[in-house]
Formats: structure tokens, sequence, C-alpha cells
């Protein structure tokens, strides 16, 4: 039985082992950005690292599409699994921050519901979130597979729904209290 996903897997796997190939520095593709690989090849490494941490976590709720038989293809052309989020430019290490933080606070707090006034995270936590829901809207947008996925993984996007869901109640008694 013909597996599309796999085929497409290893396509690019084809092509990042030909790039590696006529490069003499692994990671000079992560250094120069999206454009020494091509956008969809670069960001299909970073998911590559998002799925092996994944799998390294065991998570249950976010089940990685990773297998040894990929980590070992991978390994055996030299991929580096540390490099993405700490050698990106610009944007991504900005975000990471911003991730890391996000992470910490969950540990102390125990959720992510950031207020919108929290100085360091407020902000972001709500500039995340309303692209989440332009995604969710079916627009377009900037947001990585492996942004989504690292969310994800904190519970990020459930929370979001719950959160418009009280609201929508909390509207719907307001507007039923008024009528009455």
């Amino acid at each position: 039985v013909w597996d599309y996903q796999e085929w497409i897997w290893n396509k690019r796997y084809e092509a990042l082992e030909e790039y590696y190939k006529g490069s003499s520095h692994h990671d000079k593709a992560i250094d120069a950005g999206p454009d020494a690989l091509g956008t969809d090849l670069y960001h299909w490494c970073d998911l590559q690292r998002v799925e092996y941490s994944l799998y390294r976590r065991n998570d249950k709720k976010n089940k990685s599409k990773m297998t040894p038989e990929r980590i070992e293809k991978l390994e055996s052309i030299g991929f580096d699994w540390e490099l993405g989020y700490t050698k990106q430019i610009g944007r991504d290490i900005g975000w990471v921050e911003k991730f890391e933080l996000l992470k910490e606070y969950k540990e102390e707090h125990g959720h992510v519901r950031v207020p919108r006034n929290h100085p360091q995270l407020g902000n972001w936590v709500y500039r995340q979130r309303s692209i989440y829901k332009q995604l969710m809207r079916g627009e377009k947008t900037f947001m990585p597979e492996y942004r989504r996925s690292e969310l994800d993984a904190l519970g990020f996007f459930d929370e979001i729904t719950t959160e418009d869901d009280r609201r929508k109640r909390k509207k719907g008694k307001e507007t039923r209290n008024t009528m009455a």
C-alpha cells in the first residue's frame, strides 16, 4: 500500500541529502535562512526537530511522526537535532525566548492563561492567540508548523478554546439578562 505522507517525507529527505552532499558546512542552511534550502525544506527541517522532540518526550497527546528509521536516516547524513531554534535569526529567536518564558509561566502558574497586562508575555500571548484564530478561520498567517506544535504541546490552544467558550457563555447570559 502506497503511503503518500511517507513518500513526501522521503522526497524531502532526498532533497536535504542532496543539499548536504553539495555543502561543506551542514548548518549553513540554518544560518542563511530559508533562502539556502528553499522555504519548504527549511521548515521541514524545523518540523523534524519538533517531531524528534515530541518523540523523545513520548508525548501521548501530541503523537510524533518521528520513527527510529527516520532518526537513523537523518543522522546518517549528519542532521543536527540541536540547530534549529537557537541558530535562527530575527523573529524566531525572539519567538523562542518568549516561548521559553511561557513554559516557565506554565510551570509556575499551572496554566498558560497569561493576562494581557503581563509585562513580558501579555502582548506576545495575545498575538499568538490572534494568529491561531486567523488560522482557524482559514486565513493565511506566518506561523510555521513547528510553532503550532510547540504551543499545542503546552496546551495553549486548548485554553484558547476554553477561554472563547467562557466569553461566549458570559455574553449570552448578559444578553438574556438585558432581555428579561
